[in-house]
C-alpha cells in the first residue's frame, strides 16, 4: 500500500502487506523513499515505525540523484543501526562506498598511527555491509516474504 496513514508519526510511503489506515500493528515492512539523500535521510525516520522491518530507499549514486552515499553522515548511520533501519540503494554505489571505506580504514599517518577518521569510517563500513541492500536484493526479499504459495 502506498501513503499509509499511520496512527502516529508521519505517513509512510509504502507498507507491506496492505493494512487499513490508522493500524500499524500488522504491518510487516515499512518503506520510506527519498531519491537523493544526505543527512535529510533523518526525515524518513518518522515514517519507519517499530514492529516490522524498516527500509529507507534512496537513489544515491544513480544519475537521477544529485548525491552519493558520501553525503550521509556517521551520526545518521549510527541512529539507523540503533533503530535497525536498513538502506536500499544502487548496488554499484554500495560496492563503491564499501571499497572506499575499507581502503580508508587501512591508511596510516606517516608515523604509522591510524587516521583520525578510522572510528567513524568503521561505523559507516559496518552499516553499509550489514544494513544495506541493493534494489535487486530488496525486491527478492519482498517477493520471497509475500509470494502467495
Amino acid at each position: 500500500k502506498k501513503q499509509h496513514k499511520s496512527s502516529s508519526y508521519s505517513n509512510t510511503d509504502f507498507v507491506f502487506p496492505y493494512i487499513k489506515d490508522g493500524n500499524d500493528i500488522d504491518i510487516q515492512v515499512f518503506v520510506a523513499v527519498q531519491i537523493s539523500s544526505n543527512d535529510r535521510i533523518r526525515m524518513v525516520q518518522g515514517e519507519l515505525k517499530s514492529g516490522g522491518q524498516a527500509f529507507a530507499v534512496t537513489g544515491n549514486g544513480m544519475s537521477a540523484s544529485s548525491k552519493n552515499l558520501d553525503a550521509i553522515g556517521t551520526q545518521i548511520l549510527s541512529g539507523m543501526i540503533e533503530k535497525n533501519h536498513s538502506l536500499v540503494c544502487y548496488k554499484k554505489e554500495i560496492d563503491r562506498k564499501i571499497k572506499e571505506l575499507e581502503l580508508s580504514i587501512n591508511k596510516k599517518k606517516k608515523d604509522g598511527n591510524p587516521l583520525s577518521s578510522v572510528p567513524k569510517n568503521k561505523i559507516k563500513l559496518k552499516y553499509y555491509k550489514d544494513y544495506t541492500k541493493s534494489f535487486s536484493d530488496f525486491g527478492k526479499l519482498l517477493r520471497d516474504r509475500f509470494l502467495s504459495k
